[in-house]
């Protein structure tokens, strides 16, 4: 009995913990100990097939990891036989409404192909040969689509602003000096609720105080000349009437951007849709609002800010001159006109508002099948010097391995070529032929074919000593087994290595498929645009302009006062400065009514726009995330160096893993959440342990215990260390006491789990007590971010049949072994029938209040 076999669930285990965390103990000393009996040697006067078998049956069971017919981490035996041709093992569980055969493996070893010999020389050959095939569940693939309509908004902030340039301006400043001034525009605006006042503002234009040339403010007043706004032969006709040194000049205190295009589609109004043509005509692009790709704003600039004379020739921008001075404009070409009169600004996408949602799931199976040939060649000699054996072992288990998902009815091509890869390299050791081993094996097929009886064994080394020697060499192959970073093992060589009753040394490469852990999601989402239209609209169009031109003098206090917006406040002011900085002067539109001026009667000298338009998208945002969580089988070699002295065992395993996968899963080309695999990757992992068996006597000098304490440390290094797949370093302690009426075993320790980016510890526990009625009670504790436990108890009921109960405080899904909260509890019926016969054990209960049914065993035939 090996502690690191102890019958705990799956479940139970975290999913960072490796199985190697119960060390291996020595096999609990039996009446044999005392009363030493044949080994492996078997020596009846003839061998028929069925002795053979036999014979071949009884030390796979004894020893099964020195005969391992299947290659397996943990072999089967007991349960493992070579009667019967066919072996099927199953694992079927459902929970709610869902079930799922998780996996299923088939076996068939013709009886002819076995064998096991005794040889002289004190050869002991073993050979078994067969097929193995299966499947099993390696990964759930996650399709989500959410589509979602948004709408998207843009507003746009339009500005301008104008003043007549006051005669008394024009004569302190020459017209070189004019054309030549720099001119800094300064615009702001407060917009509250209606019914909330906005304060006034105040433009801060940074003149200092101390200047050498003092800044001049200026009342704007209307150009006195011959024309008259109102006038055909005036406004009308833009001032061509009037000579350059009469005409009037207009300060432009921004530049104008076109955005007529608008005008091509409904019309200028809340509501109306502008296609995307005409919006891309007015250099506005709303492009993804999600991740804000292919915004832009580029509207067409058609004029620049400055002092100009008001006249069709000499003005750059018509349109905002007929705006300014020309009061015949009809309604629609004053609206044309209009917009490209503004400085156009956009104040970015807004945060979209989501209108609704919609979301469809759809997840796929991916399964695994594998088709194996597994072919094992044994050579156990007993050397001639004393307490020494020689063993030597080629093991191939070439074979096929695909994946496909009758989901979607297709297979996975990269998953299904790096298993077949790992499985196909153990064809290199069919064709390793060692001497001693293949001339062995001829030997004994031509004596098995004569029906010879075994040989016996001859040799200084006494029984126990060679005992001893099979013991140590089992449980030096076992913790080679179990310490492996090989998960599928498709071939193997062990060199011929001297094995002595107190120490051992194995070296060994094995290749196979080293199993990595995935958990991998792809997000790709596409925006399809909607119609755009206008979501608000506040223009100044009716308001702006006309600037009119009389020639009688007035006061400020005769102008009409100016009806403003209490929850609306804006302001602009201009500041005018000569190429030589010589002279500077600020107008405004704020003139206190207090001065004098001469302007026109009834008209304004200014005139300012701010106005808002806004553009709404309604478009639809598909988002398609595809996830993956399974398993992927990638080749590997390794190389191992295992042994043995007295007390102490070690095993040390080096690995090299490759993925010739294009694709990191079946549906996810790359990796935008979760961990990003890569091509190549190394791994280490090592196994210390120091074991300790005493035998304890009672007053009559006889064995009434055995005590077996084992100390214990494991180390897994993964150059891809992920939370997926960590890297751990796991402390224990194992103590088991084996008594008649019970034995009590025990597994205490902490881990440390690297996962790439921290290190989470972990504290855990097992224990099993073994009644002499038969009983079990299993127990088992974790302590990381919370506490998992879990407690069976198992009571036989007749020879072959078991009945227990199980409960613990998590669950697993169905499709993954990922612990949640929850709970999970029934009963357990075991049928135990022995070599050659059907056996299984169930569990039925609830997990998370749904119903729940594991059923898991094997069919021999």
């Amino acid at each position: 009995m090996f502690l690191a076999q102890l019958p705990l669930p799956p479940s139970a285990l975290p999913p960072v913990i490796a199985p190697t965390i119960a060390p291996i103990a020595p096999p609990i000393p039996s009446a044999d100990t005392v009363q030493p009996k044949p080994d492996l040697e078997a020596p009846p006067k003839s061998i028929d097939r069925r002795a053979l078998l036999d014979a071949l049956n009884k030390t796979t069971q004894r020893y099964p990891a020195l005969s391992n017919p299947l290659g397996d981490r943990v072999p089967e035996a007991p349960n493992f036989t070579l009667h019967q041709n066919q072996q099927i093992r199953f694992n079927f569980r459902t929970q709610g409404q869902s079930g799922r055969l998780q996996d299923l493996t088939f076996h068939r070893f013709k009886p002819d192909d076995q064998l096991y010999w005794v040889l002289p020389g004190n050869r002991i050959v073993i050979e078994t040969l067969g097929w193995e095939g299966g499947l099993r569940q390696s990964g759930l693939e996650t399709d989500i689509e959410v589509q979602q309509r948004i709408q998207a908004t843009q507003p746009l902030w339009g500005l301008q602003a104008a003043w007549v340039i006051p005669q008394s301006f024009q004569d302190l400043i020459s017209r070189e000096e004019l054309n030549t001034a720099s001119i800094l525009s300064i615009a702001g605006e407060a917009t509250n609720p209606d019914g909330s006042p906005t304060p006034t503002i105040a433009l801060n234009s940074g003149t200092p105080a101390s200047a050498a040339t003092p800044t001049r403010r200026i009342t704007t007043i209307p150009r006195i000349g011959t024309g008259s706004t109102y006038s055909p032969s005036g406004g009308g006709a833009l001032f061509e009437n009037l000579g350059l040194g009469t005409s009037p000049y207009i300060l432009q205190a921004f530049p104008t951007n076109n955005l007529q295009a608008l005008l091509e589609g409904e019309g200028l109004f809340v509501g109306a849709v502008i296609p995307a043509g005409i919006l891309g005509r007015a250099g506005i692009k709303f492009g993804n609002p999600i991740t804000g790709e292919g915004f832009e704003f580029k509207p067409e600039v058609t004029s620049i800010p400055g002092i100009k004379v008001a006249q069709a020739s000499q003005f750059d921008n018509l349109d905002l001159l007929n705006v300014l001075i020309n009061p015949y404009l009809d309604r629609d070409d004053r609206q044309l006109s209009y917009l490209n009169s503004l400085h156009w600004v956009s104040l970015g996408l807004r945060t979209p508002k989501i209108l609704s949602t919609t979301q469809t799931t759809q997840t796929h199976e991916w399964t695994n099948f594998f088709l194996n040939r597994p072919h094992n060649r044994t050579l156990l000699q007993y050397d001639r010097e004393p307490r020494q054996a020689t063993y030597t072992n080629i093991f191939s288990n070439p074979g096929l391995s695909l994946s496909y998902s009758f989901d979607r009815k297709n297979f996975n091509e990269g998953e299904s070529a790096n298993a077949t890869i790992g499985h196909l390299l153990g064809a290199i050791f069919e064709w390793i032929k060692p001497y001693r081993l293949e001339k062995s094996l001829w030997e004994a097929k031509v004596r098995a074919k004569r029906e010879e009886p075994f040989t016996l064994l001859r040799s200084t080394t006494t029984p126990e000593e060679r005992k001893q020697i099979n013991q140590r060499l089992e449980r030096t192959l076992t913790l080679a087994n179990r310490t492996s970073g090989i998960d599928d093992l498709s071939g193997s060589i062990t060199f011929p290595t001297p094995i002595y009753p107190d120490r051992n040394a194995l070296f060994q490469i094995r290749v196979g498929n080293h199993l990595r852990r995935l958990n991998v999601t792809q997000v790709d989402q596409k925006w399809t645009e909607g119609n755009t239209f206008i979501s608000k609209l506040k223009l100044s169009n009716e308001t702006f302009g006309p600037l009119t031109f009389i020639g009688n003098p007035i006061f400020n206090d005769n102008l009409p006062p100016i009806v403003s917006n209490a929850a609306r406040s804006s302001t602009v002011k201009v500041i005018i400065t000569t190429a030589d900085g010589g002279r500077q002067l600020e107008i405004g539109d704020q003139v206190p009514n207090t001065d004098g001026a001469v302007l026109p009667v009834a008209i304004r000298s200014f005139a300012t726009a701010f106005d808002r338009l806004e553009l709404s998208q309604i478009g639809l945002v598909t988002t398609n995330i595809h996830r993956y969580e399974g398993d992927a089988y990638l080749p590997t070699i390794e190389a191992v160096l295992t042994g043995s002295r007295g007390n102490f065992n070690y095993s040390y395993h080096g690995g090299l893993w490759g993925n010739v996968a294009k694709q990191l899963a079946p549906n996810v080309r790359r990796a935008d959440y979760g961990q990003l695999e890569p091509r190549f990757g190394l791994y280490t992992q090592a196994l210390l342990n120091w074991e300790s068996a005493r035998a304890i006597l009672n007053k009559d000098k006889k064995i009434s215990a055995i005590v077996v304490s084992n100390p214990s440390l494991s180390l897994s290094l993964n150059s891809a260390s992920n939370p997926s797949n960590p890297s751990t370093l796991i402390a224990s302690y194992s103590y088991l006491r084996q008594t008649t009426p019970l034995t009590i075993a025990v597994t205490g320790g902490a881990l440390l789990s690297y996962t790439g980016s921290a290190i989470e510890p972990v504290l855990f526990g097992r224990g099993q007590m073994n009644f002499q009625n038969g009983m079990t009670v299993t127990g088992a504790v974790d302590m990381s971010n919370r506490l998992y436990g879990t407690l069976e108890t198992v009571v036989p009921v007749s020879p072959i049949w078991s009945t227990g109960i199980y409960l613990q405080n998590f669950s697993t899904g169905l499709l993954n072994n990922n612990r949640t909260s929850g709970s999970s509890y029934g009963i357990i019926l075991q049928n135990l029938s022995g070599p050659g016969r059907t056996g299984f054990t169930s569990r039925i209960g609830f997990s998370n209040g749904k119903p729940e049914i594991r059923f898991e065993g094997n069919l021999k035939f």
